[in-house]
C-alpha cells in the first residue's frame, strides 16, 4: 500500500520520536528487540512499486532503519534476517485462509476476503523475488 507524502512524514516523525524517547528512558544496560519489514535496497522503480503494492501498510522508509535508529540514539547490537521465516509464515497464512474460507466469509466484508485471498500469493511472490526483508533488530541506547 502506497502512502502519501504526508503519511510517510508522519510515520517518520512518530518512529523517530518513539525510538528516541525509548532510548532516553531505557537504562544504560537495557536492550530493545523488534522485527520490521522493509523494502529491499537497490530495486528498480517497477520493483519498488510492486513492493509497496504488496507490502504491509507504511512499508516505505526513506532513510532505512539503521540510520533512523542511530539518529534516535540507538546502537544496533544484533541484526538477524528473518525473511525466509516470514515467507513461510505468509505461506501458512495463505493456506489457512483457503482452508477456512467458509468460516472467514461471515467475518470479513466480501471485498476484504477477496483482496486477502488474492493478496497472499502476490505478497509471497514479492518476498521470493527479494522485494522485502524482515529483520530482527536488538538495540541498546547510546544516549547515556
Amino acid at each position: 500500500m502506497r502512502c502519501t507524502a504526508e503519511e510517510l512524514a508522519q510515520k517518520r516523525k512518530f518512529e523517530r520520536v518513539y525510538a528516541r524517547s525509548n532510548a532516553l528512558v531505557m537504562r544504560s544496560d537495557g536492550r530493545m528487540a523488534f522485527t520490521i519489514i522493509t523494502i529491499a535496497a537497490g530495486l528498480s522503480a517497477e520493483s519498488h512499486a510492486r513492493a509497496i503494492a504488496n507490502g504491509p501498510p507504511f512499508v516505505e522508509n526513506d532513510t532505512g532503519y539503521p540510520t533512523m535508529l542511530a539518529e534516535a540514539g540507538w546502537t544496533i547490537t544484533e541484526r538477524h534476517d528473518l525473511t525466509r521465516a516470514y515467507a513461510a509464515s505468509c505461506a501458512r497464512q495463505m493456506q489457512a485462509d483457503e482452508v477456512h474460507r467458509a468460516e472467514l466469509e461471515p467475518l470479513l466484508a466480501p471485498d476484504e476476503l477477496t483482496e486477502r485471498l488474492v493478496g497472499w500469493p502476490e505478497r509471497l511472490a514479492a518476498i521470493h523475488d527479494g522485494l522485502f526483508c524482515r529483520d530482527l533488530f536488538v538495540v541498546s541506547p547510546s544516549l547515556v
